[in-house]
């Protein structure tokens, strides 16, 4: 079960060309020795005239074969002869010395920016006009305090949308890169140390990999192959969870018992009351004070060799 002949049909051949794609086709004349041999002899074929998936176009290197299609040429009386179309197209990326392979694995990453937006409580604000005297697009950290004209919060409070960087990135993995228990530890981490990741430089505590999955898929031989997906949301702000500091009871430990708090009238108070952080009541021209909470477990994610830069390289992390 082979072939035994292979011979251009070079009247067959044809392209088309577009605005943003070209494509060639030529055909073959291929024969085969065994009526049982189908398509897939053809396939494993090793006939140097018949050209193979990912080569290049002999007149052209920036064109390299992306299909190959085959059916038997005759009727029931002729089951030998072939014609295979081969199909052209222009090189991945439309990059002309891109490096062209058949090991999907090789193949480079695939990464794309969003953003998201969520409702959080604004703790302070820019100044009127956000007018700093510059020209200077960078933006200042906002630090009017929204306060009402007694520099008490609003409650409610007022809500505001921030927005949050989102980096996707595909790429193919081997059966021994990808393991389903690694995705399981990763997945809802934050970042422990600074890491850089398609050109954003991501402090500690600002990662959260909101996604870590994979589906497997087959290369043109059989051999198995994961398409991996990461999902990084990036929070300017951290991650670290920061709540206001406020209840019904003072405590200072190991100089008061814990106490409810009353008002002037000797009556427990029935609204929280703004605390100093240290269990008190808080002084009444003071700012409010937030304590802060690890919720989301910590981890390094150099190990995970994520793209350094936007075309993909990459660059293990120190």
């Amino acid at each position: 079960m082979s072939v035994t002949a292979v011979t251009e049909r070079f009247h067959s051949r044809s392209g088309s060309e577009s605005e943003s794609s070209f494509s060639v086709k030529r055909v073959f004349h291929v024969v085969v020795n065994d009526v049982n041999d189908d398509f897939v002899t053809i396939k494993n074929c090793t006939d140097p005239d018949l050209p193979k998936m990912w080569e290049e176009h002999p007149g052209d290197s920036k064109y390299i074969v992306n299909n190959r299609e085959g059916r038997p040429m005759g009727g029931e009386g002729d089951q030998f002869d072939w014609e295979v179309t081969v199909s052209y197209t222009n090189k991945s990326n439309n990059d002309p010395s891109a490096d062209i392979t058949d090991d999907p694995t090789k193949l480079p990453p695939e990464i794309s920016f969003d953003f998201e937006t969520v409702e959080e409580i604004a703790e302070n604000a820019y100044a009127k006009d956000n007018d700093i005297g510059t020209n200077d697009p960078t933006r200042n950290d906002p630090d009017v305090p929204v306060r009402n004209s007694a520099r008490d919060p609003f409650d409610p409070p007022l809500y505001e949308e921030e927005y949050r960087l989102v980096i996707d990135i595909k790429r193919n993995e081997t059966p021994d890169d990808y393991d389903p228990n690694l995705a399981a530890d990763y997945e809802g981490t934050i970042n422990k140390k600074q890491i850089m990741v398609g050109d954003v430089n991501i402090a500690a505590y600002e990662g959260l990999m909101r996604e870590f999955s994979g589906s497997i898929a087959w290369d043109a031989d059989g051999n198995e192959y994961w398409v991996v997906t990461y999902r990084i949301v990036v929070n300017r702000k951290t991650w670290i969870r920061k709540v206001q500091d406020r209840g019904y009871y003072t405590y200072v430990y190991g100089v008061t018992p814990r106490k409810r708090i009353r008002d002037e009238e000797g009556i427990d108070v029935t609204v929280p009351q703004l605390l100093d952080g240290g269990g008190a009541v808080l002084a009444e021209d003071a700012d409010p004070v937030f304590i802060d909470f690890q919720t989301k477990w910590l981890l390094e994610w150099n190990n995970l060799n994520l793209p350094v830069d936007k075309s993909g390289s990459y660059k293990k992390e120190d």
